[in-house]
């Protein structure tokens, strides 16, 4: 997303500290799921601070249709 293009730096804090934390899984020697879409990383200004909200979205398909998931993080 454009807002993680324009601000590679909170995205580039987010992930090891979300690695080190053990939030992180993978790589996998098979995937997971089928059919798996990771989406674009996108960040939001937090109002009033300094401080950022990650988003990410994640879709698969399953025998009850397209399940899609925003992950949210905080910085």
């Amino acid at each position: 997303m454009a807002s993680a293009l324009l601000n590679p730096q909170v995205v580039e804090n987010y992930l090891p500290s979300d690695d080190q934390t053990g939030k992180v899984a993978g790589p996998f020697p098979q995937p997971s799921l089928p059919v798996l879409h990771v989406g674009r990383f996108g960040v939001i200004p937090k109002t009033g601070e300094i401080s950022w909200t990650c988003l990410a979205l994640l879709a698969t398909v399953s025998t009850t249709g397209l399940q899609a998931r925003i992950i949210l993080c905080s910085t």
